[in-house]
């Protein structure tokens, strides 16, 4: 005799409330907690405001999640990476100038883009509560400078002309991002920037990295040239300077026995 299992009501909820949300469901679910939360502030939302925004049951983003912290960290991390998704594969196939500009316009958009301001606004507004979101912050803007610094590389290297970036060029190239494109949208009325606006914003960040850039071979040479093998003792624990030039020091002597 064929006999069939009946769940009941109640079983049937549990077993579907245990399954994971699929990909689409978890993009609007964590798209919407980052959306409100941006907005309002993590404190002014519930899970109910999840849940009647993106027509979810209480309980199973309570099953899922456990509360509106875990739902805004979960976000924060899917916005960051998709923020780095943006800044593409390090790929040059022109002059180390093209690279640099094409890559700069990027980043600009990165910093115009609905997603980074209201990162932004939580670092601003909320950091006394959540400092994590600060750290996720620095984070997202060191990938940057990584990025470009590695960028820079690959460009001087497919030049032929080793080139690097100084820390400080990294440092204005953001600096300088955040301070035209994206600080500006913290206050209240502000327009966002033209396409065009956003190009030429773009283009002047660049010139900092321009002005950042130095030859490896140089710096190479350099170090060749002033490290000089060890000849003798050296009672100031000083390093020697190559003979004939301002300031050496006969073989053998005292540092402090300059010409």
């Amino acid at each position: 005799m064929h006999s069939a299992a009946i769940s009941s009501p109640a079983s049937r909820s549990i077993s579907d409330a245990a399954r994971e949300p699929g990909p689409r469901l978890t993009a609007r679910l964590l798209g919407r907690t980052y959306r409100l939360c941006s907005t309002r502030g993590q404190g002014d939302v519930a899970l109910e405001d999840i849940a009647r925004e993106t027509g979810t049951d209480v309980d199973r983003l309570l099953f899922w999640y456990d509360d509106v912290d875990t739902m805004l960290r979960l976000a924060v991390d899917r916005e960051i990476r998709a923020m780095r998704a943006r800044l593409g594969r390090i790929s040059v196939g022109g002059s180390v100038r093209a690279a640099i500009l094409e890559h700069a316009r990027i980043c600009a958009g990165l910093f115009a883009s609905d997603a980074y301001g209201r990162l932004c606004y939580m670092v601003v507004r909320d950091t006394g509560r959540h400092k994590w979101i600060k750290a996720k912050h620095s984070a997202l803007l060191d990938s940057v400078k990584r990025h470009l610094s590695c960028l820079v590389a690959a460009a001087g290297t497919a030049s032929g002309t080793p080139i690097a970036l100084r820390a400080s060029g990294a440092n204005k190239f953001v600096g300088r991002l955040q301070r035209e494109i994206a600080l500006p949208l913290l206050l209240p009325r502000q327009k966002r920037l033209t396409a065009a606006e956003l190009r030429s914003a773009g283009d002047a960040a660049a010139q900092e990295v321009f002005q950042g850039l130095y030859a490896v071979d140089n710096v190479t040479e350099f170090l060749r040239r002033v490290a000089i093998p060890d000849r003798g003792p050296d009672p100031g624990g000083m390093g020697r300077i190559p003979p004939g030039r301002p300031g050496s020091v006969r073989p053998g002597a005292h540092p402090s026995a300059m010409a």
